[in-house]
């Protein structure tokens, strides 16, 4: 039984806080979906994310064993998506939140589905406070695509601890910001000098770009689901995506790498020169892949 205790040993991080949102900085939407660019457009690219993770977790969007659950948090929910088919997955719950930093825009799915609302506003500072989100209620509470949006992953899961019921389920879905050839991490050569510089950034801010994979710390079902860099029609589970990710044709990474290595003294022609290489760097090529992972955990029964 995989079980999930906020006292488990990973990284000590500095007490943290959710990071500002990078709205009209970048389109790397890690806990709110970005208004800099079309609404339209941007919930099309996060409803195009959605569904390119839930094909390659095997059509799933969720790997808890949930039964008949009553409360569902959604954390860092973006546009919605996961709430919503959460909603359709267990119309016997009786609410299932979305909770996020910014608005969530209407769909119009919203009136077939009644259990599903929408809060607005920081998870850590609002649970058990919101007069929705009593601590110790929730029967299961999914996140997923926080990694650059907490600086304080051990407060985090303290508080999820609390918000979870005895015999509840959290589960964390997140990349491991690293790359891989063949086995091997692929961070020495010069032109990944980019990567090298997010992740020392990562340690400053209290960012854990590996958390991913350290959530093993807390939950101890974890699994490991790999994301090639080069189409395979033989493996259709993978085809969406990697396109997600070749080439980065949605400027994830084009546009976090600014925000990352900013105040660590680099020029506007230094920053230019990582962005270019980066490009290269996540071009297509036999046996090039990254890790998502998902991570499962049960609250001990009392």
């Amino acid at each position: 039984m995989p079980i999930f205790s906020p006292t488990s040993k990973l990284h000590l991080l500095p007490t943290g806080r959710f990071l500002r949102s990078w709205a009209n900085q970048t389109r790397l939407c890690v806990s709110s979906f970005d208004k800099s660019v079309p609404s339209t457009i941007e919930q099309n690219r996060l409803t195009k994310q959605h569904y390119a993770l839930k094909t390659r977790l095997g059509n799933h969007v969720i790997r808890a064993p949930l039964q008949n659950p009553s409360t569902i948090l959604d954390i860092g929910c973006g546009t919605g998506p996961v709430t919503r088919e959460l909603g359709a997955l267990y119309p016997s719950a009786h609410s299932i939140y979305g909770i996020d930093l910014s608005p969530v825009p209407l769909n119009s799915t919203d009136g077939s589905i009644p259990n599903v609302s929408f809060i607005c506003g920081d998870a850590r500072k609002i649970m058990g406070l919101d007069p929705r989100l009593p601590t110790g209620t929730a029967d299961f509470v999914f996140s997923r695509l926080l990694l650059c949006g907490m600086t304080d992953w051990p407060g985090y899961v303290g508080d999820v601890f609390k918000m979870v019921k005895p015999g509840g389920w959290v589960e964390r879905q997140d990349f491991e910001e690293m790359f891989y050839l063949r086995g091997e991490k692929m961070d020495g050569e010069k032109e990944w000098r980019w990567l090298r510089e997010c992740r020392r950034c990562d340690r400053g801010e209290g960012i854990d770009l590996d958390y991913g994979r350290n959530t093993r710390g807390y939950m101890l079902d974890a699994r490991q689901f790999v994301v090639p860099y080069r189409r395979d029609l033989e493996r259709p589970e993978t085809e969406a995506v990697s396109k997600l990710v070749i080439g980065d044709p949605d400027g994830y990474f084009w546009h976090a790498i600014p925000r990352m290595v900013e105040g660590l003294g680099f020029k506007d022609g230094e920053v230019r020169e990582m962005q270019h290489a980066m490009k290269k760097c996540v071009a297509e090529e036999e046996g090039k892949y990254q890790i998502f992972w998902s991570t499962i955990g049960r609250k001990p029964l009392e």
